[in-house]
């Protein structure tokens, strides 16, 4: 069990697998959670009486043997009625699994279901107020909001209210859904009246430069917010129900900046999706940047005669953020484009050496001296090498390029990864290397691992990456080591992990390695070989699967990079 750190809310997770319990908890202690764990109901009520009142939601599987988690959560309430639950369950009807406890505290999480999935749903429950709470009345808030007088003072002074659309700020929104990738994106200002539209693009019917207030909006919460407004998915909370354009337009996700002018918030810059999306920093970094170019605008547009110079100057930094953009997204064609052509040219004549080299050696066999053969050899292992980096830097620029494409069947992964040992036999023997492959001991019932629903060309490409990697960067003598971890009793795969006792990687580098053309020191590329492609491409090909790619490491005691499975492919 985990201490219930004070960091942020804490979390009691309850579940008889002890895999998805860890695969959970980890996803949760790296949002900041405090986590307390039990593997069934009995020690689910000891840990809760334990740490009473510290718990602030309970994440418990549906199903368990013993005491079910509603079962479970009902007795918790009893003493706790604020106490809030999601329950994982893989079926689907909510009426049976929520039956004996308050169903306006308690929200069911389907499975199999991706972590950030899981984070929005626990999200979503810390944040649902208290059922005796009453929802704001929206009246209220909108006539606060529109009734400010010194914010309403400084949006006249603008000179926008009720003037025609300006062609600049058209650009800034469509600047602003093609770098954040949203279908929709507007900037909203708002007087005691009325919503005001200076800019909308991708709305399927032109959106009237101005309309009525009535009611709440995503854009008055933005703009009475002195921070940007992320909303990952508006389903979550009931308090975005009731607002029309969730309703209308069918919005899930928004992000608003508040535009601000003489400290007061005279309006937002928004974006808006109609599918649920995880925003990241960098989404709202950028809007917020767009949204400085926004006022920047608004300060022209209110005093024209003063700052002509500035405006010219605006034009051509927006002009040159828009040949930037496209410029950047050329070079990246072009570089993809490069690579995939150069790899090609090189494979024919690289093919062409390495085949005369096994020609020239047979056809001489017996005749050329050792030093001659060794010769040959050291052709031969360099042609091998270069074609297997154009190889590596080929499938990099496909990834890039989002040229992947998944082909699952059940693949056994045991059989996968005694193959990818097989390959490797020879190239840890000249590197004086043990090669071993572990597993845990099966049950009595089980003689055999279930297979995983997977691309077993993908598995297998991460795991000859891995492989590679390992034995690389471990010194004669050292061992490398791939670990299938499993469930005892039913043989299901959970985890690949490929262990090596090599000189490790600090832990400022660790992210490091998973860059393209990246290494953990700047000269390893020169002691080890490699170009610093082959993790990169482990972890892009891990994420198409569904996959987790992690590393743990000690400088002096070696790596280990594991392959977790996502639940949906193991079943």
């Amino acid at each position: 069990m985990a201490n219930a750190e004070d960091v942020r809310e804490t979390i009691l997770v309850v579940d008889d697998d002890i895999w998805v319990r860890r695969v959970v908890c980890r996803a949760l202690r790296g949002a900041g959670y405090g986590i307390l764990e039990a593997g069934d109901g009995q020690t689910a009520l000891s840990v809760a009486a334990q740490f009473d009142g510290r718990i602030h939601l309970v994440l418990s599987d549906a199903i368990m043997p013993g005491m079910a988690g509603p079962e479970v959560v009902a007795l918790l309430m009893r003493a706790r009625p604020d106490l809030r639950a999601i329950f994982m369950s893989g079926y689907h009807d909510t009426e049976i699994l929520t039956r004996g406890v308050d169903s306006a505290h308690v929200v069911l999480l389907q499975k199999p279901f991706a972590a950030a999935e899981l984070l929005a749903t626990v999200r979503a429950q810390l944040d649902v107020p208290a059922p005796d709470a009453a929802p704001p009345d929206e009246e209220d808030f909108t006539r606060a909001l529109i009734a400010n007088v010194a914010r309403l003072a400084v949006l006249r002074e603008t000179n926008l209210l009720d003037a025609a659309r300006h062609e600049r700020f058209d650009r800034v929104t469509r600047l602003a859904a093609s770098m954040l990738k949203a279908p929709l994106a507007f900037i909203t200002l708002v007087d005691e009246h009325r919503d005001f539209y200076p800019s909308a693009f991708g709305f399927p019917e032109p959106l009237a430069s101005s309309r009525e207030v009535k009611g709440k909006t995503l854009c008055q919460l933005a703009i009475a917010s002195d921070t940007p407004l992320v909303i990952d998915d508006t389903s979550r909370e009931w308090k975005y129900h009731s607002i029309p354009v969730v309703s209308t337009y069918g919005v899930a996700a928004y992000v608003g900046v508040p535009l601000r002018r003489n400290g007061q918030s005279i309006g937002s810059l928004c974006v808006a999706d109609a599918v649920p999306r995880a925003w990241s920093v960098a989404d709202v970094q950028a809007l917020s940047d767009l949204a400085g170019m926004v006022m920047d605008l608004i300060d022209l547009h209110a005093a024209p005669r003063e700052h002509a110079a500035t405006r010219l100057s605006l034009r051509k930094a927006t002009d040159q953020l828009f040949l930037a953009r496209s410029t950047a997204e050329a070079a990246e064609r072009a570089q993809g484009a490069f690579l995939e052509r150069m790899s090609h040219e090189f494979r024919t004549p690289l093919n062409s050496i390495i085949g005369f080299t096994n020609v020239i050696g047979r056809n001489t066999a017996g005749t050329l001296s050792t030093k001659d053969l060794g010769y040959l050899d050291r052709v031969r292992a360099n042609g091998a090498q270069l074609l297997e980096l154009v190889d590596k830097i080929l499938s990099l620029s496909r990834i890039e390029a989002g040229e992947l494409q998944v082909h699952y069947s059940w693949v056994k992964v045991d059989e996968l990864v005694r193959g990818v040992q097989a390959d490797h036999a020879q190239a840890a023997m000249t590197a004086g290397i043990t090669l071993v492959i572990e597993r845990v001991e099966l049950g009595a019932h089980c003689e055999e691992l279930t297979p995983v629903h997977t691309d077993a060309n993908k598995l297998r490409q991460v795991l000859v990456n891995l492989v590679d990697n390992a034995i690389k960067f471990t010194a004669a003598g050292g061992q490398v080591r791939v670990f299938i971890a499993c469930e005892p009793s039913s043989g299901v795969p959970r985890r690949i992990d490929v262990s090596d006792t090599g000189m490790g990687i600090a832990a400022d580098a660790q992210a490091r390695v998973f860059e393209a053309f990246e290494q953990a020191e700047g000269d390893t590329g020169a002691r080890f070989g490699g170009a610093g492609v082959g993790l990169r491409i482990a972890r892009a090909l891990c994420e198409s699967l569904g996959f987790a790619l992690t590393l743990e490491s000690t400088v002096g005691t070696g790596s280990t990079f594991s392959v977790d499975f996502s639940p949906s492919a193991t079943g």
